[in-house]
């Protein structure tokens, strides 16, 4: 089983701010099921539904979090299929990180 790299840029600011960073480096599915943001919410990023696999195994990422970057990608103007785009194609380790609010 691959090691799973966990990187919060720092547990106060994260707490602060809301937001964390996960960096996997594993080559095959993420374990991430993602979809488009809260019903009256414009199309914009993406917002986990479910977590398993390799996401899990963090321990870090949960339901209800909205995907904000991508290797340093902003998703947060991104349209949703955008978001899955740029999410297929980034290069692997890939870094994500979460608003978690």
């Amino acid at each position: 089983m691959e090691h799973i790299e966990r990187l919060i840029t720092s547990s106060s600011a994260a707490t602060k701010s809301g937001r964390i960073q996960v960096t996997i480096p594993s080559n095959g599915p993420l374990g991430l099921v993602l979809g488009n943001q809260k019903e009256g919410m414009p199309d914009r990023g993406a917002l986990v539904e479910e977590v398993s696999g390799v996401a899990a195994q963090t321990g870090l990422i949960k339901p209800g979090y909205t995907l904000c970057a991508i290797n340093g990608l902003d998703t947060t103007l991104l349209t949703f299929h955008q978001t899955l785009a740029a999410l297929v194609a980034a290069a692997r380790p890939v870094t994500l990180d979460f608003v978690t609010s």
